[in-house]
Formats: C-alpha cells, sequence, structure tokens
C-alpha cells in the first residue's frame, strides 16, 4: 500500500516559499552554481555515491516552517488523518545533487519545493515498492508521500525541497480473544 497525494498550499505560506527562495536565489549567484563553494550549508555523499546538500537553517526557513504549523498542517491531516503532528526530526532543506533520497516506511514525508522562479514545472520521479510515477512537481503544492515499504524520490538538483517527516501511524496491536 502506498499514499501519493499532491496538496495545496496556503497564501501565506507561499509568502514564504518566496522569502527562502529569494535567500537561495542570492547564494546561489555568490556561487555561481557551484554547490561546493557555498557557505550557507554543507554537501553530503552517501556511501552509495548520492549527493545532498543540505541548507543551514535560516530566519526565513524558520518562518516557513512555522507557517507550515499553523497554516498547512490541517492540509496535511485531511490527506493523512492519522499522521503523527510531532516530526522525529527537524525539518530538512536540501538539494538532491545527486542519486535517490529515501524516506523510510516509518515516516510520511511532505515534500514542498522552494522554488526560484514560480513559473518552474519539474517531474518527481517516486518508487514506493512496485509503483513507479513521474509526477508533476509544481508551485503552491506539496507532495505527501509514505507507503508500506521505504519510498525513494528523484528530483532535479536545480529544485530545492524542504522535507517534513512525520511519525506513521503505529498499527493497533492485534486483539486478543477473550474466553
Amino acid at each position: 500500500m502506498y499514499l501519493n497525494r499532491t496538496v495545496g498550499t496556503t497564501a501565506s505560506f507561499d509568502t514564504r516559499v518566496h522569502e527562502v527562495a529569494a535567500k537561495i536565489r542570492e547564494q546561489d549567484d555568490k556561487a555561481q552554481g557551484s554547490m561546493k563553494v557555498r557557505n550557507d550549508g554543507e554537501l553530503n555523499v552517501s556511501a552509495q555515491q548520492g549527493e545532498i546538500f543540505v541548507f543551514k537553517p535560516s530566519p526565513e526557513f524558520t518562518a516557513l516552517n512555522r507557517e507550515y504549523f499553523s497554516s498547512v498542517w490541517g492540509i496535511i491531516r485531511q490527506a493523512v488523518p492519522d499522521v503523527g503532528l510531532q516530526p522525529e526530526l527537524w525539518p530538512v532543506m536540501l538539494r538532491l545533487v545527486k542519486g535517490r533520497l529515501i524516506i523510510s516506511r516509518d515516516h510520511v514525508g511532505v515534500i514542498s519545493s522552494i522554488w526560484t522562479d514560480s513559473n518552474v514545472e519539474d517531474e518527481i520521479d517516486i518508487k514506493i515498492g512496485d509503483y513507479h510515477v513521474l509526477d508533476k512537481l509544481r508551485p503552491h503544492t506539496m507532495k505527501v508521500l509514505s507507503g508500506d515499504e521505504e519510498v525513494s524520490i528523484g528530483v532535479s538538483a536545480k529544485i530545492t525541497i524542504n522535507l517534513i517527516l512525520h511519525p506513521k501511524p503505529k498499527a493497533p496491536p492485534p486483539e486478543r480473544p477473550t474466553t
């Protein structure tokens, strides 16, 4: 079983996205496209040679995540009614430079794109077990992803994403027969 939903954002959330995007665009211009010379984050390389650039938290990023919990959380609850509110990890803003991003089967991943150009669309490659789809990643929307197996995603290196991992609801224990 898998979950792949696209949900809309709010105007106030989109305003925060634009603020974060402006800050990233400013750093992109300074770094002239090189992720290795940026001073606003760190390039991490996985054992499988994937590369992820993780941005340092900034005031704009913090404001974006506050806005997520105050205005967008209700939309996520409608999409996944029993998802846990408290993320086990801090939200992460990143660029997937090379490779794929894995979301464990214990989490519901909420991905919002940070568009430096609001007229751009890009594809997100989603794999959950035997399910595989190329889907659109559009401004003013978020992807809510989860599965009984891990979720594997691929996106363009030019797209920055904000990832929030919520704990997946635990299945209730089987009822014991009464005698």
